[in-house]
């Protein structure tokens, strides 16, 4: 009887355990799904970027060389948004503004492996053989993302 009893209790802790990993195999294959489909906060591929520069200040604004009409958004990373939003940017004496929250001027992008969100933006129409001037007060180099008017 003792014998019948511990072997009950075998083949119950047994099937317990089959029916316990099934359910974390397919919690696994759930979790494994979400990460594999990327889905960012915004498409990047619909936000109308046309192109990202590196700029300096004092240096002539690198405008596409088929001229540009659009926003030119200055970006930054999570380390130095609070010194970005700080700073004053302008292309020939014209202020950029800062980005409302949750605007549509509000997004973030992928570059270089690090996570950039837009701080400031202007307004630019501007054809191949304009000179527009880039000046800021921000000691250094900064991102722009180009972006066409929707």
């Amino acid at each position: 009887m003792r014998i019948k009893k511990l072997i009950v209790c075998l083949i119950f802790s047994i099937s317990a355990l089959v029916l316990i990993s099934c359910g974390f195999n397919d919690i696994g294959k759930d979790v494994e799904m979400e990460i594999k489909r990327e889905i960012p906060k915004d498409d990047t591929d619909n936000l109308g970027i046309v192109h990202i520069t590196k700029q300096d200040k004092g240096e002539m604004l690198k405008v596409p060389s088929n001229g540009f009409k659009g926003y030119v958004y200055v970006v930054s990373d999570k380390e130095r948004i609070e010194s970005v939003k700080n700073s004053r940017f302008s292309v020939n004496n014209r202020t950029f503004e800062d980005v409302k929250t949750e605007s549509y001027d509000d997004f973030n992008i992928r570059y270089h492996n690090k996570t950039y969100f837009s701080v400031k933006k202007i307004d630019i129409e501007s054809n191949n053989n304009e000179l527009l001037k880039f000046n800021s007060n921000y000691s250094k180099g900064v991102l722009l993302v180009y972006r066409t008017m929707k």
